[in-house]
């Protein structure tokens, strides 16, 4: 008797550990991240994309990915970058696809949820007396399309490069140039850029603000919806040395402020940073630009006051029409 209950035991543990080794080959560790596409400031027209990534923790064999969209009234809005089915290799342990929604321009305002279904199998017919396992996940969908347009901006990193020592020649200062990138998403649903820059450069070790300046270049415009760096060039005109750069952003005008902190700034000897480009004419301050373009004039208009006495004295250019028979 207990012989037999040995060998049912026995017998049991077998199948449930194959049972448990099958169900692990094909499906250990399957999920999605993030589990939703969430969009509540949508407007007819727009266009919005969300990545989803599929990940399993066992890339032993090919699998199957069938995509299944369940969103009442949006469904034909709503596209996948590698369709509604495809193949997930093996030895791919995460796998991105991009989720679309596309507004059309007579949609109705208001709220569309649902869900996307994704399920995967194996892409090889299981082996006699084994079983198949098909497993899914599921996205949740949650969208509203509304009438009013915005900007919002969310500044999520930053970082600056050191600089090199400005110039002067004649006139004209050439200052140091500061390359500030802003990582920057577009939670609004349309197009903008960044109002400004503004930097704060103060001495390292008492904080006093030394001198006080605003990006030079045009900020990048970003898309509705989309994450992008955009940088700001930042003039100085400190001389060699150590500093501390506050620096305030700003959104749609000086009163959204959308980001702010503190950050070491270096100015290094001409020469000492590879592949560093500094500022140019268009760096020049507005006067002294103002002052080289008069200058310029100037010297014009004296080399048209000679060549026009030389012409009246000595008639240079006269004749030159004449026609001889």
């Amino acid at each position: 008797m207990k012989k037999i209950f040995f060998i049912l035991a026995a017998a049991l543990a077998t199948c449930a550990f194959f049972s448990f080794r099958v169900h692990q080959s094909a499906a250990e560790g399957f999920g999605i991240t993030p589990p939703y596409v969430e969009n509540g400031s949508l407007t007819q027209n727009s266009h919005y994309e969300q990545k989803i990534i599929l990940v399993r923790g066992n890339p032993d064999q090919d699998l199957t990915a069938k995509i299944t969209i369940n969103v009442p009234g949006a469904n034909s809005w709503i596209s996948i970058d590698r369709g509604t089915q495809f193949v997930m290799p093996a030895g791919t342990q995460q796998m991105p696809i991009i989720v679309s929604v596309n507004v059309p321009s007579d949609a109705k305002l208001g709220a569309y949820s649902g869900n996307i279904q994704i399920v995967v199998s194996p892409l090889s017919s299981p082996a006699a007396g084994t079983v198949g396992l098909t497993i899914g996940a599921q996205v949740d969908v949650n969208l509203q399309v509304i009438d009013k347009k915005s900007v919002n901006f969310t500044v999520r990193r930053v970082t600056m490069s050191n600089a090199e020592v400005g110039h002067s020649f004649w006139w004209m200062h050439f200052p140091g140039k500061v390359l500030f990138s802003m990582d920057i998403e577009n939670d609004g649903n349309i197009a903008g850029s960044p109002d400004k820059v503004v930097f704060a450069y103060e001495n390292y070790l008492t904080q006093q603000v030394l001198e006080t300046e605003t990006n030079s270049n045009g900020l990048a415009s970003v898309q509705p919806f989309e994450a992008k760096t955009v940088t700001a060039e930042m003039p100085t005109y400190l001389p060699q040395g150590s500093y501390k750069v506050y620096y305030e952003i700003f959104g749609r005008d000086n009163s959204d402020l959308i980001g702010q902190g503190t950050l070491d700034l270096s100015i290094l000897p001409p020469g000492t940073l590879a592949g560093y480009i500094g500022y140019d004419f268009w760096g020049l301050r507005w006067q002294e630009k103002l002052i080289t373009f008069s200058v310029i004039a100037g010297i014009l208009l004296i080399f048209w006051g000679i060549y026009w006495v030389l012409r009246r004295l000595f008639g240079w250019g006269k004749g030159r029409n004449r026609v001889y028979a």
